[in-house]
């Protein structure tokens, strides 16, 4: 009974709690340096920074009030921020090429189709956790999903050829390894080691420089990110402690993704830094 109860927890610990450690204190780095934007954005006008961080706040309270009263919506609309946000920056690199809004969905999507369609049941299983609520019209969703997916992928492909050997590889190589990881596990593995990473290298080559107060500040954010999924524990009684973990986790990461999405692809702050016309007051 004992080593039952020993490898059953085990296996909770390798499922659940290590992939959202991962989550959030190697990938919820790369949003806290937005806050290092902030500053850079605001010079030396501290009325211009609060103003700018009490917007991202409120972005985000607004975030968390609507999967609070319609977890489902705040569910869909994080998947969909996500492949949006994620297939902008998978397209930065080559502006160049054409169709970039249609590149720029299928690649985002990828992580979402392949972890979905590949680990269906488990899938379902984590959408019940984070909302408790029925989530069969989401589950049907992404099957649509897919089916569009993989058309514009074969027309992109095929017919426009706008992939380079590259990118077909990368698409197929990624594809493979979220397919063999359990979800949360291929959710931390694309989210930490591509995006997190590719967001990294964009915002170093905007600003140039990091300096130690820019460190001090990712920290910060970082810790108090980590806090936030601490005291949503507490708040929402899921019935476990691996249960409460995950769905504290993804409604602090929908929160910080809205705002996070307003700075880099709404007020595209990261091209602006780059052509230094956010330092005029520095």
């Amino acid at each position: 009974m004992f080593l039952c109860h020993t490898q059953e927890k085990r296996a909770l610990i390798l499922e659940y709690l290590i992939p959202i450690a991962i989550i959030v204190f190697v990938g919820f780095p790369h949003g806290a340096v937005d806050g290092v934007l902030i500053l850079l954005a605001a010079g030396r006008s501290w009325r211009r920074a609060v103003a700018l961080f009490a917007g991202y706040l409120f972005v985000g309270l607004v975030t968390a009030g609507i999967w609070v009263l319609e977890p489902v919506i705040g569910l869909l609309l994080l998947i969909a921020l996500s492949v949006y946000h994620f297939g902008r920056l998978d397209t930065v690199s080559t502006l160049e090429l054409p169709l970039r809004r249609f590149r720029g969905l299928a690649l985002g999507a990828l992580p979402v189709v392949v972890i979905s369609q590949t680990h269906q049941t488990e899938v379902e299983y984590l959408f019940q956790i984070i909302t408790n609520r029925d989530v069969g019209f989401l589950v049907g969703a992404l099957e649509v999903m897919t089916m569009a997916w993989a058309a514009l992928i074969v027309w992109l492909a095929t017919v426009r050829k706008v992939f380079s050997w590259g990118q077909l590889f990368e698409i197929s190589a990624v594809s493979c390894v979220l397919l063999v990881l359990p979800p949360l596990w291929g959710f931390a593995f694309y989210f930490c080691a591509i995006h997190s990473f590719r967001h990294v290298r964009n915002v170093k080559n905007s600003i140039l420089t990091v300096r130690k107060n820019d460190w001090i500040v990712v920290s910060g954010l970082t810790i108090l990110s980590a806090l936030l999924v601490l005291v949503g524990l507490t708040w929402f009684n899921n019935g476990s402690l691996y249960k409460g973990l995950v769905q504290s986790t993804f409604i602090v990461l929908a929160s910080l993704t809205m705002p996070h999405m307003v700075l880099i692809d709404g007020f595209r702050i990261l091209e602006k830094l780059d052509r230094g016309r956010i330092y005029s007051d520095n």
